[in-house]
């Protein structure tokens, strides 16, 4: 389950961050259960440091079992995987995931995977083979910057829309707009 931190009182600290996820592993009292810690704080407004990361791993190390660093920050990515490295740590995107593998992370978790998925998979098996990945890796990353400069969620949903035909990809959830058909095929045309 990945779980992001108790993002309603963001002043909370890392001792309060502590609380909440030993009340909800406690509660949930689930021994089978698996938690990804959700970093994402440009959206939750909360930290998850990697000093609270360590401390969890250590209280749960069967349940606090991984990372998912979404902040882009890769300093803190790196701070994560020295406090914590008995967790799967998961940098951004496929944009910081041969610099992760090399630093020990164990893969990435991203949005953009449903899109380029044989891709990005190449390049995983390649890096972690100690293969050159220069040409793979920036290939991956240009991708990667498409979809996320045309705003990724509609991006993504529109270039769906096309490739499987099913126009039910264009509708969105608020707050997003919904997507159009030209923009996943002018989309389409920019990835070549």
């Amino acid at each position: 389950v990945m779980v992001l931190p108790s993002f309603f009182y963001t002043g909370a600290g890392d001792n309060g961050q502590a609380r909440y996820y030993s009340e909800l592993i406690e509660k949930v009292a689930k021994p089978s259960m698996r938690v990804i810690l959700y970093h994402i704080p440009q959206n939750s407004g909360v930290q998850i440091s990697p000093a609270l990361t360590a401390r969890l791993s250590k209280a749960f190390p069967d349940i606090v079992v991984a990372y998912k660093d979404s902040a882009g920050d890769w300093n803190n990515t790196a701070a994560v995987l020295a406090a914590a490295p008995n967790i799967s740590v998961f940098p951004s995107s496929e944009a910081q995931l041969t610099k992760g593998l090399a630093s020990g992370a164990a893969g990435c978790i991203s949005a953009t995977v449903n899109l380029n998925a044989a891709a990005i998979r190449r390049l995983y098996d390649a890096a972690r083979k100690g293969e050159d990945v220069m040409e793979a890796d920036a290939a991956v990353k240009a991708f990667r910057k498409v979809i996320q400069d045309a705003g990724l969620i509609p991006a993504m949903k529109a270039v769906l829309a096309v490739k499987s035909g099913d126009l039910r990809w264009l509708n969105l959830r608020a707050p997003h707009e919904n997507a159009t058909l030209e923009s996943g095929q002018a989309l389409i045309a920019a990835l070549g």
